[in-house]
């Protein structure tokens, strides 16, 4: 009789631990799931400025609107900025129309930010005051001479 009892309690412990342990996995599982879209999202910005940069070595040229259209081609609905500077030798900033007496260095700068939302309302990630859902603005930016 008492190994009946025993047999017993024991399952319904198993099922009260699996109760309590269920939503936290579950939890866990989501978080990883969602972090990851997040990470592909940048790495896929961060890949269409990468290719804007090649368009841009290869072109050889200013041609800004050509790069921030690229970057467009390939991140989807992007922001993107583009931005030439130039500096004279030691470092002081010229405009890039203006002559130097030594050599000239050209640079390219381009911005790219994204919005993600979330699967899911992260207690932990605070919302922005008036804002209804959650947005984490992704942003990427790099930098050719």
């Amino acid at each position: 009789m008492m190994l009946g009892k025993r047999f017993r309690s024991d399952k319904a412990g198993i099922a009260v631990e699996f109760a309590i342990v269920a939503p936290i996995l579950l939890m866990l599982i989501v978080a990883t799931v969602d972090i990851g879209l997040a990470l592909s999202d940048y790495m896929k910005l961060t890949s269409a400025i990468r290719t804007s940069f090649d368009y841009a070595l290869v072109k050889k040229d200013d041609d800004l609107a050509g790069i921030e259209n690229r970057v467009k081609a390939n991140a989807g609905s992007a922001t993107v900025t583009a931005a030439a500077s130039c500096t004279c030798d030691g470092g002081a900033m010229a405009s890039c129309s203006a002559t130097c007496a030594g050599t000239m260095s050209k640079f390219i700068t381009v911005t790219a930010s994204q919005q993600y939302t979330p699967l899911f309302d992260w207690p932990f990630l605070p919302l922005e005051p008036g804002q209804d859902y959650m947005l984490i603005d992704i942003v990427g930016e790099f930098q050719v001479e």
